[in-house]
């Protein structure tokens, strides 16, 4: 074992852990492995780093294993009390990669990151060795970031269900598709009854950019199809979605695909009469 350094006129108390001798605790608090009851506190000024450690033989492995029963305290909690510091798990295999949180008192960019180091970033949302970044934590709402996302991995869509919550790509494959028709032509006409807007969006990021786009309600009343529908949520006045209103679905979103499709259908249109017109 470990030399273990003394101080005179000070009292330590000693155990016996499977013929390894243990430091209990010392009046000074410069060693100290204290018992409470069924708690284990490691602290002082002279505990090493790692201040707990467990060596394991090829197969073993460790559990924390809660008896059964209700229980809604977490089975492993780690704190950080310091205002700019780590909190945070290490996994170090091939290469090393810590989960966790980094308090950085004079950021906003508190988030919960997966990232490719020993240590965590001070922004996790722009740091090319994070994998996934979540947060504020201290929001209404949690945006994701993926910074150091594969630009080269395919050109599918993503889209976000706000009602199962889930992450999807869309796929036009017809492997995926089923009672394939022709788009009525109907639809054709429509497309030009569109209104065309600009406006700002509430969100306090992007308030002064000016859009050009549709708006979800009106696109929805030209023709239900040029619309995505999602669950009915408030909105505030800075555009941060609030509680559910009602289990009806609502227009959410403009749905591009059938908007473009429409848009094709009376080009296609146009062209013919087109050609009508100068063949006459």
């Amino acid at each position: 074992m470990a030399n273990i350094d003394l101080t005179a006129g000070e009292i330590y108390r000693f155990g016996r852990i499977k013929e390894e001798t243990v430091i209990i605790d010392s009046t000074d608090h410069s060693h100290a492995t204290k018992v409470f009851g069924n708690s284990v506190i490691v602290s002082g000024s002279n505990v090493g780093n790692p201040a707990f450690q467990v060596r394991l033989g090829n197969t073993a492995d460790v559990h924390f294993n809660r008896p059964t029963g209700t229980n809604s305290t977490p089975l492993l909690d780690l704190t950080s009390n310091d205002a700019t510091g780590h909190c945070g798990v290490k996994w170090d295999g091939q290469n090393p990669w810590t989960v966790g949180t980094f308090n950085d008192s004079t950021a906003a960019e508190r988030d919960f990151q997966i990232r490719d180091s020993v240590v965590l970033s001070t922004a996790p949302r722009t740091n090319a060795n994070v994998g996934l970044s979540i947060g504020p934590l201290n929001s209404s709402v949690m945006p994701i970031f993926m910074p150091n996302i594969d630009d080269d991995a395919g050109n599918h869509p993503v889209r976000y269900n706000t009602t199962t919550r889930e992450i999807t790509y869309n796929s036009s494959t017809r492997r995926t598709k089923k009672d394939i028709e022709n788009a009525p032509s109907s639809l054709f006409n429509k497309i030009l009854h569109l209104p065309l807007r600009q406006f700002k969006k509430r969100n306090a990021k992007s308030n002064e950019t000016i859009y050009i786009g549709f708006i979800a309600e009106e696109a929805a009343a030209v023709d239900p199809s040029f619309a995505s529908y999602g669950a009915d949520y408030d909105y505030n006045e800075n555009g941060v979605r609030g509680e559910l209103l009602s289990d009806e679905k609502v227009p959410v979103n403009i749905d591009l695909t059938a908007m473009v499709t429409a848009l094709i259908g009376k080009v296609k249109q146009l062209e013919t009469r087109i050609y009508q017109l100068e063949n006459k």
